[in-house]
């Protein structure tokens, strides 16, 4: 109840914590049943997070959850990229953490740097705050998506933008065969970076599962 409470009035930090502590040493069924409650608070980190623990693979609707729906569908649909897509990346970059921060600097639910947020910003006349509109789970996807389609009509295949999502455009652009043609799914076997040849794989089984 303490990590639902401080999860509600937006101490997500303290929250997992919390959370955390609870759940050590605690059986699988009683993680399996935290997790459903997790999901029904729409905590989906946590949720996701025990179901990998417990290698729940087949529970679908809590490992794939449908988040940020209307938003996803509101700005897929602006950006004319498709929402299955948009929810492969999101799962893949945050687990639909709205206020996460990388190693690396990126920020909120589709991991955003803050450089391509302040472009993207400036193009959508979004007023810019930096990292509150990056935390700013609407905003988030707004910018998300815009970069996406940026990438789609740069590469025209969704293998080569997601990687390039991951690993940046112009990495994506030596990657690519100089004459001969390339099946996509032996393009991305021979990926340079095994994280992002890991992050695409992952991205697109994710996005036929959201597809379902």
């Amino acid at each position: 109840m303490r990590a639902r409470e401080l999860f509600a009035v937006d101490q997500p930090a303290r929250a997992r914590a919390e959370w955390q502590r609870a759940l050590r040493g605690r059986a699988a069924v009683d993680k399996a049943a935290a997790a459903e409650l997790a999901h029904r608070w729409q905590w989906h980190s946590e949720a996701i997070t025990l179901l990998g623990e417990l290698q729940s693979w087949d529970d679908l609707d809590i490992r794939y959850p449908l988040a940020y729906q209307d938003w996803i569908a509101e700005h897929a649909g602006r950006a004319s990229v498709r929402s299955a897509w948009v929810y492969g990346i999101t799962r893949s970059e945050s687990l639909f953490t709205r206020d996460i921060r990388s190693s690396a600097g990126a920020w909120g639910l589709m991991q955003l740097m803050p450089a391509s947020g302040k472009r993207g910003a400036r193009e959508a006349v979004i007023t810019w705050q930096v990292i509150v509109t990056l935390k700013d789970a609407e905003l988030n996807i707004a910018l998300g998506t815009r970069y996406l389609a940026y990438l789609q009509d740069r590469f025209s295949h969704p293998a080569l933008a997601t990687a390039a999502y991951n690993a940046g455009p112009h990495r994506v652009q030596r990657w690519l065969p100089d004459t001969t043609p390339m099946r996509a799914d032996v393009w991305i076997e021979t990926i340079a970076y095994d994280e992002t040849r890991a992050y695409v794989q992952r991205v697109l089984s994710a996005d036929i599962i959201f597809q379902w």
